[in-house]
């Protein structure tokens, strides 16, 4: 059966996204955005589309537009599987638009990430450190300054764009809460948006506690995870996809180089396809981690 696809926004996300469904033979990809493009539809005409059946709708425009654009989506398509790129800021579950919906963090697919988890069920960590050191400057060809993670206003800074790290945590160890934090501007870098988290806190289940480190600007790059726990020590390391244990003064490296990080995006469209998404993050995981952006940011 022929598949149809919806991409909404074609930023360099969106492009990616493009892209990597093109891999799928048989299959329309249709295109929402606000570009000047004779195959495009603007995002007024998305009513247009509303008697094609999808199979898998994307939301990849901006993050402030995520919530508004998932909810018109919703109007048209009531049942349809949407991705959301991450983050989605919504506060409480909003009963016509929850069900199949799911949002983009694909690290929770990645082989280190899934081999971190069964290790974190086998023994009893009490610590997690996870830091992300990143340039802005350099995510992109274009001139930083005109990226919406430059922006505030429309969604971007360092807290939302690398929120990667605190889905992580509740994906490994559960729910948690945040007992001290700074979010805020401190670099020389031209933006108006935040480069710089600093949270600590305390997960729920059992007396196991978290700090976590992200920042925009720093040029010595870093995306690593510390777990700490009787008698073990874990270090993993997602810019070399390398996790090293020691155990009882045993020393084991377990490697994953060849991984290419795209694999992710397709296996997270398998997951959807498939109807396989319990690794994926649902509503009620983006409700939580909204409520604790609202914590970090002092709202």
């Amino acid at each position: 059966m022929k598949k149809n696809f919806l991409i909404y926004g074609y930023g360099n996300i969106g492009k990616k996204h493009h892209r990597l469904l093109k891999k799928y033979t048989n299959s329309n990809i249709y295109i929402i955005s606000a570009r000047k493009n004779k195959n495009f539809f603007l995002p007024k005409e998305l009513s247009k589309l509303k008697f094609v059946k999808f199979q898998l709708i994307i939301i990849v425009n901006d993050t402030n537009l995520h919530l508004p654009t998932l909810i018109k989506i919703r109007k048209y398509f009531k049942s349809t599987p949407v991705l959301v790129e991450k983050p989605l800021l919504i506060s409480n579950k909003i009963n016509h638009i929850n069900k199949n919906i799911f949002i983009n963090f694909n690290l929770r697919l990645h082989p280190l990430i899934k081999k971190l988890k069964t290790l974190v069920n086998k023994d009893k960590f009490f610590y997690c450190n996870i830091t992300c050191f990143s340039f802005l400057p350099t995510w992109r060809k274009k001139n930083y300054k005109h990226f919406y993670s430059s922006s505030a206003k429309r969604g971007g800074g360092v807290l939302y764009d690398l929120s990667h790290e605190f889905d992580l945590m509740n994906f490994l160890f559960g729910k948690y809460k945040v007992t001290h934090s700074v979010n805020k501007k401190i670099s020389n870098l031209s933006i108006n948006s935040d480069d710089y988290v600093q949270a600590e806190g305390q997960f729920y289940k059992k007396s196991k506690y978290f700090n976590i480190t992200l920042s925009y600007f720093s040029r010595i790059q870093k995306r690593e995870i510390y777990l700490e726990g009787k008698n073990i020590s874990i270090h993993a390391c997602l810019l070399n996809n390398r996790i090293t244990i020691i155990n009882n003064k045993k020393k084991k490296i377990l490697n994953f180089q060849k991984f290419n990080l795209e694999t992710t995006f397709e296996d997270t469209y398998k997951c959807i396809l498939n109807k396989k998404s319990h690794l994926l993050c649902n509503i009620d995981d983006s409700v939580f981690l909204t409520n604790i952006f609202k914590t970090i940011k002092g709202k």
